[in-house]
């Protein structure tokens, strides 16, 4: 009897003291996401997420979806956390960012954040489009994104996305091809997508910046209500995570 009860406490000191879900998109967009040979989420940002859950003494399970679907399944409560956003007024609805102390409408508390995220517009290396900052000029068959994220929505509202739903790959695949005017992806996803398909040659990237912003990990309200003390920890744990890691984690997984 003794000894079953000194393995069982055994077993209670050393089992996590909390557990969540984490939902990512099921595309890889290395270095930041990608599969490992058994079809396990890995990456940049999936490690950075580990290591602070580890601190914290908490546990992932990782599930892969849509990245619309993680939405919905966030905004319900379906999911505890969703990797990775960036923040807009109106995803507070949905998804709950570090915000400042009785600052809910605020931006999000940026030394919290994941990563630091720019996105580019990619072109034939003989297309026409061009961009000033503002305006773009040289339009004939219009400029994809990935859809549903916060770029994709910028080009619609700008009047300038295509017709058509593309992915990274294909919408890159595409103006390597010089079949679409340009594609707006993060540089550094860009970048090795392109590397991949062996196109790097084929495609340039436009010299000025089309949108920077800060990418979160954001956790379901629900999950935020009952644990806030773990939540807050996480956020806070990830902020050092990246000031003291985040170099190193990006070689390793640029180089892998």
């Amino acid at each position: 009897m003794k000894v079953f009860l000194a393995v069982l406490i055994g077993m209670l000191l050393s089992a996590p003291a909390w557990a969540f879900t984490l939902c990512i998109e099921d595309i890889d967009y290395p270095p930041f996401t990608l599969s490992n040979q058994r079809g396990e989420a890995m990456g940049l940002l999936p490690e950075m997420v580990q290591l602070a859950a580890a601190e914290n003494d908490a546990v992932i399970t990782l599930l892969r979806y849509r990245w619309k679907r993680c939405i919905d399944k966030l905004r319900k409560g379906q999911v505890d956390a969703l990797l990775a956003a960036i923040w807009s007024p109106e995803r507070d609805a949905w998804g709950a960012f570090p915000k400042y102390p009785d600052q809910p409408l605020a931006t999000p508390d940026r030394r919290l954040r994941l990563w630091r995220e720019e996105y580019r517009v990619f072109v034939p290396r003989q297309g026409t489009l061009r961009y000033d900052g503002e305006h773009f000029t040289g339009l004939q068959t219009g400029i994809g994104a990935p859809p549903g994220y916060v770029v994709w929505q910028r080009l619609k509202d700008a009047g300038v996305l295509s017709d058509s739903v593309l992915q990274p790959k294909t919408g890159l695949r595409l103006v390597a091809l010089n079949r679409l005017d340009g594609y707006v992806a993060e540089s550094s996803i860009g970048l090795h997508q392109l590397q991949a398909l062996g196109f790097s040659e084929q495609v340039n990237m436009l010299p000025q910046l089309y949108h920077a912003d800060d990418a979160y990990l954001v956790f379901s309200h629900q999950f935020r209500r009952t644990q806030p003390q773990l939540t807050q920890a996480i956020w806070q744990s990830l902020g050092k995570i990246r000031r003291q890691h985040g170099k190193r984690l990006l070689t390793k997984y640029r180089n892998p």
